[in-house]
């Protein structure tokens, strides 16, 4: 109990785009192991990836973009915020 209060409590302080990062990577996730699921039962699977495949792909890879920028950002912004209230 004390674990999901503690994650709970961490995801809150997450920035914005991280947040949508992590809801586009799960949503990339999902669209991924449907693809994967799907694309099994073809024949000739073994050696080439499906545009379905590709997609799902490229969806978790903005995802992971999105939440890299939401870290650098509001680092950036940490940093900032903190160099103006040591000069004053």
């Amino acid at each position: 109990m004390f674990t999901i209060e503690r994650i709970t409590q961490e995801a809150r302080t997450l920035p914005i785009l991280s947040k949508a990062g992590i809801a586009v990577m799960l949503l990339g996730g999902l669209a991924d192991l449907m693809a994967h699921l799907e694309a099994a039962g073809h024949d000739g699977h073994l050696h080439a990836h499906t545009s379905a495949e590709l997609s799902a792909h490229l969806i978790v890879f903005v995802g992971m973009v999105l939440i890299y920028l939401g870290v650098v950002l509001d680092g950036a912004r940490r940093h900032r915020a903190r160099r103006s209230s040591e000069r004053t």
